[in-house]
């Protein structure tokens, strides 16, 4: 057993994570306190000794110094919020972004607008996206794709957790076959795809360089999903079913361009609430 004051070890990270450019520092070095031990916010700043067990000690303090380095705090807790659920998440898998929020609003209100009764989410990783449209519509069809082993063992376990409907494939979408495992028809098609160019994979934030690169990296000019994904959707969409997709910053114009070229229509811009735009849809 160990005698610790977790007051004054507390304090001593929060002025580590402070000098390791972490802006929430107070917050995150709480939560990875809270995380090993059942403790009130209250009891953090008391000058009361706690008997704790070795074991847990080491525990807190590998968390400590792995989040003081830049690893990832959604990796290090394990799951991360997204649209009213917790979401399982580690090594191998996107950290779902509050960002990516606005992009499932907007496929809801059009689910709902247009009574559409099916949908598959491309590129799924955790399955935020897809799980959500799936508990928060009436939808009867949905299909979530993901090609990443690491990312789709978390896929699984988020779907069994939620006991989600969703039917789950593990397929590259780049694979030449991909229409033959994709028979059917749907009336949505949703996708947060790699975006990133390879200036912007060059200037990332230390967290987001633990991030598998595979998810973020849309090749030299970020929209080579893009386009692969329109062009699979010609063949799979249902006429007058809707297409929409997150993008990067700045990159609107040239996703409208390729949703316009392929004949999409009403083709429009998806704003989160800080009147960024984070998605664009269109439809066929």
């Amino acid at each position: 057993m160990v005698e610790i004051s977790i007051n004054n070890l507390y304090n001593s990270w929060c002025d580590v994570f402070k000098k390791s450019g972490i802006s929430n520092f107070k917050n995150e070095v709480l939560w990875l306190i809270q995380n090993h031990i059942d403790i009130a916010v209250g009891d953090i700043y008391a000058s009361n000794s706690y008997i704790i067990t070795e074991d847990i000690y080491i525990n807190i303090l590998n968390s400590l110094k792995k989040r003081a380095e830049r690893y990832p705090l959604q990796y290090i807790l394990g799951t991360q919020p997204f649209y009213t659920r917790d979401y399982f998440v580690g090594e191998g898998v996107l950290v779902p972004r509050n960002d990516t929020e606005c992009i499932c609003a907007k496929a809801i209100e059009f689910i709902n607008i247009h009574k559409y009764t099916s949908f598959v989410d491309i590129c799924s990783g955790t399955g935020c996206i897809g799980i959500t449209l799936e508990k928060e519509t009436q939808i009867t069809r949905c299909i979530a794709i993901e090609n990443s082993l690491l990312a789709y063992k978390y896929l699984e376990k988020n779907k069994d957790f939620y006991c989600s409907n969703i039917e789950l494939k593990f397929l590259d979408i780049f694979d030449k076959k991909i229409l033959e495992y994709l028979p059917e028809k749907f009336d949505l098609i949703v996708s947060n795809p790699p975006y990133l160019t390879e200036e912007d994979m060059g200037n990332l934030q230390p967290e987001v360089m633990h991030e598998p690169r595979e998810a973020l990296f849309g090749e030299t000019n970020g929209l080579g999903f893009y386009y692969r994904i329109v062009l699979i959707s010609k063949k799979i969409l249902n006429k007058g079913g809707m297409i929409l997709f997150e993008i990067g910053l700045g990159q609107s114009e040239d996703v409208i361009k390729i949703l316009q070229d392929n004949c999409f229509l009403n083709t429009s811009y998806i704003y989160d609430e800080n009147s960024i735009i984070r998605g664009v849809y269109g439809f066929k």
